[in-house]
C-alpha cells in the first residue's frame, strides 16, 4: 500500500475572501469546524487502521486556508496531533493554504509543530483570472510564497483549476507551465465545477459563465496529466473527491466520480491509436500495459477497446516493465492464440453461454472444480450441471488472462443480460494434455464500497 493522507477538513475558516467557485462545505462534505478532540479521535482511528504503514501516512489539514485561521485555534489543532507524530506515528503533517497567508513567522511555527508539506491553492497564474474569481492574491504572491516555502525546507505542492470564469484553455496551459517552472513535488488539478450557493452559480444562471463540458475537461486535463508527468511532477489528484454533499449541491460543469480514470484512459487510447497505425487494418494486436493499468487501457465501460476494434482486433496483455501511463502495441503472437490460451478463452465463453454440450469436451475424466467462496467441490459433470442450470441469461468478458507456474489465471466479469447484477471471478485453471484437470475459482458480487469506507473517504472509484 502506498502513501495515504488522513484528512481533517477545516471548511472555509480563515479565508479572507469568497472565491467565485467556493463552497467548502459541499466540496469537503464537512459542515462544522473540527475541534482538537476531533483531531485526536481521527488520529487514533487512523493509527488502528494503518498499523504498520504509518511511515507512509501524513495527517492533512485541508479545506479553507489553514494558516489564515485564528492563531490560537490553529495551534490547538496542531498540538492535538503532536502525540501521534515521530517514532511509531505519522510521517508528518500536510496543510493547504493561500499564497498570501505564508510568511516567515508562520513557517517557523509550522516547523515547530511537525508540518512537513505545504500545498498552495494557486488556481491560476493569470492576474486577470484571479481578479475575476475574487481570489484576492496575485501570481507574484505565489512566486514569493513558493520561494519562502522552499527556503524553509518544506515539501511543496501546488493546486490549479481549469475552466475558471474568464479563463481560456490557453490560460490554463500557461498556468501549468508556470507551475512546472516552480518545480513543486506534487500538483493537484481541479476542473471547475459550479456549485450551489456560489458566485459562479449566479454567473452561470445569468448566462455570463459557461462551464466546460466533461469531454472538453477530459481532453484538456489528460494533456495536463501527461505534461506534469513528463516534467517529473506527481499529479496526486485529478478532479474533485466524490462526496454526497457535492452531488446534492452540483449545478453544472465537468464532475465525474472517476474523472482521473477518464483522463488516464484517454492517454492510453491516444497512444494505442497512434501505434496501431503502424499495422495493417485487421491485424490482430496486443496492447501491453502495466499490471495495474488494465481497466485504464480498456476505458470506462470498455469504450477504448470499442474504438480500437473498429480497425483491429485487440487484446490487453500485461508486463511488469511497462511504465505507468504507457502502452506498447505489438502484433499478436498467433502461436499463443492458437494454443491453450485460446482454448481457455473458448471455455469461458461456453461457460457464460451455458453451453452444456460443448463443456464436456474441455475436462479430463478426473477433473475437479473448487468454488472456494462457498466451500464446494464438483466433478466435471456436477460443475456443468450447476453452471447450466443456474437461473437467468448471462453475458461475460475476460478482463485478464495470464500464465503463472504452469496454470492459467483468468479474471472475468459475468453479468445478467438485463444488467440487474454483475459478478467477478478469478479462476486458476490447470491443464493436462490440453484438457482442464482442476479449477480453483473465487466469485464475488460487484457493488459499491461498504458505507463505513465511503464515510471515511478512503480510496476512489476505479470505474463508473
Amino acid at each position: 500500500m502506498g502513501h495515504a493522507n488522513i484528512s481533517v477538513f477545516v471548511p472555509h475558516i480563515g479565508c479572507p475572501h469568497q472565491c467565485s467557485f467556493c463552497n467548502q462545505c459541499s466540496i469537503s462534505g464537512q459542515q462544522t469546524a473540527p475541534t482538537p478532540q476531533t483531531v485526536r479521535a481521527t488520529c487514533e482511528e487512523a493509527i488502528r487502521l494503518r498499523a504498520g504503514k504509518l511511515r507512509d501516512t501524513e495527517l492533512a489539514f485541508f479545506g479553507g486556508s489553514f494558516t489564515a485561521i485564528e492563531r490560537g485555534y490553529m495551534i490547538s489543532l496542531l498540538e492535538a496531533a503532536q502525540p501521534f507524530l515521530g517514532e511509531g506515528g505519522f510521517a508528518g503533517i500536510r496543510i493547504s493554504t493561500r499564497p498570501d497567508a505564508v510568511d516567515g513567522e508562520i513557517l517557523r511555527l509550522l516547523q515547530q509543530y511537525g508540518v512537513t508539506a505545504i500545498e498552495l491553492g494557486v488556481q491560476s497564474m493569470n492576474d486577470r483570472v484571479l481578479r475575476a474569481n475574487s481570489r484576492g492574491h496575485t501570481a507574484q504572491d505565489v512566486v514569493q510564497a513558493v520561494d519562502r516555502i522552499r527556503q524553509a525546507g518544506f515539501e511543496l505542492g501546488l493546486q490549479m483549476m481549469t475552466g475558471l470564469y474568464q479563463s481560456t484553455v490557453e490560460d490554463d496551459w500557461n498556468t501549468a507551465q508556470q507551475i512546472a517552472a516552480l518545480s513543486p513535488k506534487t500538483v493537484r488539478i481541479y476542473p471547475t465545477v459550479t456549485i450551489r450557493g456560489t458566485e459562479l452559480e449566479n454567473l452561470y444562471r445569468r448566462g455570463l459563465y459557461r462551464p466546460m463540458e466533461l469531454e472538453q475537461a477530459v481532453e484538456e486535463c489528460s494533456g495536463l496529466l501527461r505534461f506534469f508527468t513528463e516534467q517529473g511532477i506527481q499529479v496526486i489528484r485529478l478532479g474533485l473527491h466524490a462526496q454526497e454533499s457535492l452531488m446534492q449541491d452540483y449545478v453544472a460543469g465537468p464532475y465525474h466520480p472517476a474523472f482521473r480514470e477518464l483522463c488516464e484512459g484517454r492517454l492510453y487510447l491516444k497512444q494505442a491509436l497512434c501505434q496501431a497505425e503502424r499495422f495493417a487494418q485487421g491485424t490482430p494486436l496486443w496492447l501491453w500495459v502495466a499490471p495495474n493499468a488494465v481497466s485504464k487501457m480498456a476505458g470506462q465501460r470498455r469504450c477504448n477497446l470499442e474504438v480500437l476494434r473498429r480497425r483491429n482486433p485487440v487484446k490487453i496483455r500485461t508486463k511488469a516493465d511497462v511504465k505507468p501511463l504507457q502502452v506498447v502495441v505489438t502484433a499478436a503472437d498467433i502461436r499463443r492464440i492458437g494454443g491453450s490460451s485460446m482454448k481457455v478463452e473458448r471455455f469461458f465463453r461456453d461457460v457464460v453461454e451455458q453451453n452444456e454440450q460443448a463443456l464436456y469436451a474441455y475436462f479430463t475424466p478426473d477433473a475437479q472444480i473448487l468454488w472456494h467462496c462457498t466451500n464446494e467441490c464438483f466433478t466435471a459433470q456436477e460443475f456443468i450441471r450447476a453452471n447450466c442450470e443456474y437461473p437467468g441469461s448471462w453475458e461475460g468478458e475476460i478482463e485478464r488472462l495470464e500464465q503463472l507456474d504452469g496454470r492459467y489465471v483468468l479474471v472475468g466479469r459475468v453479468f445478467a443480460r438485463d444488467r440487474s447484477c454483475s459478478h467477478h471471478v478469478v479462476s486458476f485453471i490447470q491443464m493436462r494434455e490440453e484438457k482442464i484437470c482442476r479449477i480453483d475459482e473465487y466469485w464475488s458480487e460487484d457493488g459499491p464500497a461498504p458505507q463505513w469506507r465511503q464515510q471515511k473517504q478512503i480510496g476512489r472509484p476505479i470505474a463508473e
